[in-house]
């Protein structure tokens, strides 16, 4: 089975599962709140949409993974061609699910302003979102299913991943961007640190999940 048949597969299951709509009611009620005025700044409010994509992806992940039973996951694995596939397939439709929430998010931060922001100012939140979300479902992955059997482990262990890549400095995934989007000063290496954070949390997240769960 081809990689994106796997995500499209992955994808599939996880919304006629329905297990997506906890995390994305939550998350789409945040925004309303946070956009219920005119948002003065763009880049101190996408801190918070940014920063929330973080537990969201980790809970899309672990959703995609632990709605299927154990017996029926190892028969998903064969039929992909092997855990490393399927892993990342997961990570792929459980980004796909973020990644619409992150524009729903830049869209009504748009609309709460009444204008278009700056291009840089919009790039700059595309990334920041992108990034938090890819690192909240390389969290996810690592503590699923395929990793941790119990699930009251599962949920603490995600709790307090995301917590510690939110606010600790010397975790530098996310925090030193949505830090410097706080005060609306985001350089390009900040940026490109984030980006490169996020690429190489979620490939070797992908990489260990599939070896532990050959």
């Amino acid at each position: 089975m081809r990689l994106l048949s796997v995500a499209r597969y992955e994808l599939v299951w996880l919304l006629h599962s329905q297990r997506y709509l906890p995390p994305a009611l939550l998350y789409l009620a945040l925004v309303g709140v946070l956009y219920a005025t005119d948002p003065v700044q763009a880049l101190p409010n996408f801190t918070f949409t940014a920063g929330a994509l973080v537990p969201v992806g980790g809970w899309l992940a672990m959703a995609a993974v632990d709605g299927e039973e154990p017996a029926r996951r190892w028969v998903t694995i064969t039929h992909a061609g092997g855990a490393r596939r399927l892993v990342l397939g997961v990570a792929l439709a459980s980004l796909f699910v973020a990644l619409v929430l992150a524009v729903l998010a830049i869209g009504a931060s748009i609309a709460a302003h009444g204008e278009w922001w700056p291009i840089g100012q919009l790039g700059i939140g595309l990334v920041a979102h992108a990034c938090a979300a890819s690192v909240g479902v390389a969290v996810g992955l690592a503590c699923s299913r395929l990793v941790v059997d119990r699930l009251a482990y599962r949920v603490v262990l995600v709790a307090v991943a995301c917590a510690m890549v939110l606010l600790l400095r010397w975790v530098p995934l996310v925090n030193p961007l949505l830090r410097a989007m706080a005060v609306a000063s985001v350089g390009a290496g900040t940026l490109l640190e984030a980006v490169v954070a996020a690429v190489a949390s979620t490939t070797v997240s992908v990489l260990a999940v599939a070896a532990f769960a050959q």
